[in-house]
């Protein structure tokens, strides 16, 4: 899968730092300078860096094709820069169509795809592996025959599949985000109907608390 260099999108990209992909699908690509520091994800376990350039063409988290840059400080995620691009046929971009773009969210969705360890190879070395595995997903492909994981239609989900379900609703539910089925959409490229299921069968399993019912 080819990627554009961010630079083409518009982005200040500082050339003499070499910079990697992250992770890519259909409509989607993220990178970071290959010498950026890092900070920790999931209890220590996976690392991410602490600056990431996102390009992304897909609804519904951005209301037009748009280049991100992300900066980790003061424990959150902030947006250092940000290039729209609209075409004849959309509407102008106006003050409504920045209100629409909800950077904790797109930061929910990148984190996950972002992070990633390195593990011991079989046969000797070490290898690359990353926190969120789809099948869109450059990582996915490089990766897929020692670590299988999503369910195709009609198989039954795997307990490691829906703990990483469940992981990116709580963590975008931390973050403030009231619909939680849109972060697992985005970060599975599912639909709605799909997410939903997926939900409620990490649910069902014990990897997302139940919700309380209220008292009379």
């Amino acid at each position: 899968m080819s990627v554009p260099h961010p630079s083409r999108a518009g982005l200040q990209i500082d050339a003499d730092r070499p910079l990697v992909v992250r992770s890519a699908a259909l409509g989607y690509a993220g990178f970071a300078y290959g010498d950026e520091a890092t900070q920790p994800y999931r209890n220590g376990e996976y690392q991410i860096p602490t600056r990431l350039f996102v390009l992304w063409r897909d609804a519904p988290l951005l209301p037009a094709p748009a280049a991100l840059e992300l900066v980790f400080e003061r424990r959150r995620w902030v947006c250092q820069q940000l290039v729209i691009v609209r075409s004849e046929l959309d509407p102008p971009i106006t003050n409504t169509t920045l209100r629409r773009i909800k950077f904790d969210d797109i930061a929910t969705v990148v984190t996950a795809r972002a992070a990633d360890k390195l593990v011991q190879r079989r046969g000797g070395g070490l290898q690359r592996v990353s926190v969120i595995l789809h099948e869109n997903t450059a990582s996915y492909h490089a990766i897929a025959s020692t670590l299988p994981d999503l369910p195709t239609r009609g198989k039954r989900a795997t307990d490691r599949h829906l703990r990483e379900v469940a992981a990116v609703c709580l963590n975008a539910k931390a973050a403030g985000r009231r619909d939680t089925t849109i972060a697992v959409m985005e970060t599975f490229s599912l639909e709605r109907s799909a997410a939903s299921r997926r939900i409620a069968e990490a649910r069902k399993r014990g990897f997302i608390p139940r919700r309380r019912k209220s008292s009379p």
